[in-house]
């Protein structure tokens, strides 16, 4: 709960620090390059859903309209469970996002509201020991959904801002068994509450 005060706090003092400042550092830069790392997200820590740290581009396509795209990955070795067999079992998410945002500026300050559509894709290597021998075998996880997003960033120069975003997600994710499992395939709908800190580099 701290790590959402922190990001409400951000977003609600960024008015305040803006209308301090004159428009000298405010920009009609339409190109944005950046990253967004998590500080706090709710969600079933079993299906770990969309990966919470992605690349970001967006353009600002007219003066209240801005489309963004991001893409995220992280990867993992099981080494520990893979003992005398000499297999390393890999777990890894990859996540695409597309969204619409209407755009408010005011001075420094350009606020964000809207939606976003995110896919994602897990595959999570186990070592099935069966008769036949050891060897890799895999579960994969489907997910799509839909967010809700608000936000801000704050310019402390043309070409670089510092934001902060609250999102909601909703989303629906299939599990496929390995063939040799013995759990059947089954669907979950998903909630992710997340907030993030982001950083942004305009150099158009």
């Amino acid at each position: 709960m701290k790590a959402i005060r922190l990001t409400l706090l951000l977003i609600s003092m960024a008015p305040m620090m803006g209308l301090a400042q004159n428009n000298e550092t405010s920009t009609n830069n339409k190109l944005g390059l950046g990253v967004r790392t998590s500080v706090f997200q709710i969600s079933d820590f079993e299906y770990s859903d969309f990966p919470p740290n992605r690349l970001m581009i967006n353009y600002d396509a007219i003066e209240h309209l801005r489309i963004e795209a991001q893409f995220g990955m992280y990867r993992s070795d099981d080494n520990q469970n893979a003992g005398a067999t000499g297999l390393r079992p890999i777990d890894q998410r990859y996540g695409y996002a597309l969204g619409l945002h209407y755009i408010h500026k005011v001075d420094r300050i350009k606020f964000a509201a809207g939606l976003r559509y995110l896919i994602s894709d897990f595959s999570n290597e186990f070592i099935d020991f069966s008769a036949t021998g050891n060897k890799i075998a895999i579960d994969r996880e489907k997910s799509s959904g839909i967010g809700v997003v608000l936000g801000g960033e704050y310019f402390l120069a043309k070409w670089l801002s510092i934001g902060a975003e609250i999102a909601v997600n909703s989303s629906m994710m299939k599990f496929t068994p390995a063939a040799t499992s013995m759990t059947d395939d089954y669907t979950k709908n998903i909630t992710l509450t997340e907030s993030s800190v982001m950083f942004r580099f305009y150099p158009f």
